[in-house]
């Protein structure tokens, strides 16, 4: 289904997630069971950083997102719960 690491237009991303949407419907995942050891853990963090760069010698880019409020993320669809808050020294 998917082709991992290459580059995507908006249209082809919306096809695949209908795609996705098709095969794995939520009446055939409701019926699927964890075995009795599986545990699960849910990360629910309130900001994250990226660094981009990461070679010897060079200035890292870092970035920090925070966790939107609610009420702003509800105004975006829900979909975007982070927002750039700053670009963090290298």
């Amino acid at each position: 289904m998917l082709d991992q690491g290459r580059a995507i237009d908006e249209s082809e991303h919306a096809r695949l997630l209908r795609r996705f949407d098709d095969e794995f419907d939520s009446d055939a995942a409701s019926t699927l069971k964890c075995p009795a050891h599986y545990t699960q853990f849910v990360l629910a963090p309130d900001s994250f950083e990226f660094y981009q760069g990461g070679h010897p010698g060079y200035c890292n880019d870092r970035f920090l997102y925070v966790r939107r409020e609610p009420d702003q993320a509800a105004k975006s669809g829900g979909r975007a719960c982070f927002e750039l808050h700053s670009r963090l020294q290298g």
